[in-house]
C-alpha cells in the first residue's frame, strides 16, 4: 500500500503496479503517509479515496510463470522453497502443469499470504490476493458474496484493469484525484506516454501453452470472482475461449 493524505493506493501483484507507483510519486504534490507494497490494511482508512489494481486471470498467471522462468518473484521463491522448482524445469511446455499445482487448493495454500491461508479452499491465489486489498479484513470472514461486497461501504472505491489502465488512471486523476495533482496537462501527458515497466519475457507470446479442458474449468471455478466481476466474457471454460 502507498498511503497519500487524502488517497490509498493498493498494490496488487502484476496489474501495473509498479507503473502506477512510479507516476504517483512523479506528479502526486501530497506527501506520503505510509508505504509498504503489497501490504493490505485491515480496514479502509476514514475519509480516504482507494483503489486496486485487477488483471485477467489467465494472462496474469503467464506472467507469474514467465517470470518464475527468470528465476524471479515470490512465487517461484516460495515453490523452489517448498521443493517443487522442477515444475519450471520444462520451459514454457512446463505451463500446465504449474498452473495446475497452483489451482489446487491444498498444495498451493503454501503461497497464500499468511494472514488469508482461511481463504485457500474457496478461491484462487489470484482471487485470494485482490479479495484481500479491494475489501479489506474479508479474509478474517466466512466467505459470503464477494461480489456483492465489492459495490459495498467498506470496498475499494476504484478498480484499474491492467488492460485499460492508463485510461482508467486517467479517469481517476481527472476526477475524484483531480485535487492531488496540480499540474493536469503534465500528469495526462505523463500517462499519454507512459513506459513498459518491469514487463516479464513472455515466451507464450510465441509460443502459447495449449490448456486441457479440465484445467480451463479448473481455473474458471477457482478464481470465479475475477471472472465473474470483470471479465465475464473471457472464462476460460467458455468454447470460445479455448
Amino acid at each position: 500500500m502507498i498511503e497519500f493524505e487524502t488517497f490509498c493506493f493498493l498494490q496488487n501483484h502484476k496489474t501495473g503496479c509498479t507503473l502506477v507507483e512510479a507516476f504517483l510519486r512523479r506528479h502526486c504534490f501530497e506527501d506520503i503517509v505510509r508505504y509498504e507494497k503489497h501490504w493490505a490494511p485491515s480496514a479502509r482508512r476514514p475519509g480516504k479515496f482507494h483503489f486496486v489494481g485487477v488483471r485477467e486471470p489467465l494472462d496474469t498467471y503467464l506472467s507469474l510463470f514467465n517470470f518464475g522462468l527468470d528465476g524471479k518473484g515470490e512465487v517461484f521463491a516460495l515453490l523452489r522453497e517448498a521443493g517443487q522448482g522442477q515444475l519450471y524445469a520444462a520451459g514454457i511446455d512446463g505451463f500446465g502443469a504449474w498452473l495446475r499445482w497452483l489451482l489446487d487448493a491444498d498444495q498451493a495454500a503454501a503461497l497464500y499470504p499468511p494472514d488469508s491461508l482461511a481463504l485457500a479452499p474457496f478461491c484462487g491465489l489470484l482471487t485470494c490476493r485482490f479479495l484481500r486489498l479491494a475489501i479489506p479484513g474479508c479474509q478474517r470472514e466466512p466467505p459470503g458474496d464477494w461480489r456483492a461486497g465489492l459495490a459495498g461501504p467498506g470496498a475499494v472505491d476504484a478498480v484499474l484493469r491492467y488492460e485499460s489502465l492508463i485510461g482508467d488512471l486517467q479517469t481517476i486523476v481527472a476526477a475524484p484525484l483531480r485535487h492531488a495533482f496540480s499540474d493536469q496537462g503534465a500528469a495526462q501527458a505523463w500517462l499519454a506516454a507512459a513506459p513498459r515497466i518491469n514487463a516479464s519475457q513472455r515466451r507464450d507470446r510465441v509460443q502459447a501453452p495449449s490448456l486441457p479442458a479440465d484445467l480451463r474449468r479448473l481455473l474458471a471455478e477457482r478464481e470465479a470472482l475475477l471472472y465473474d466481476a470483470f471479465y465475464a466474457g473471457q472464462r476460460p471454460d467458455y468454447p470460445q475461449n479455448p
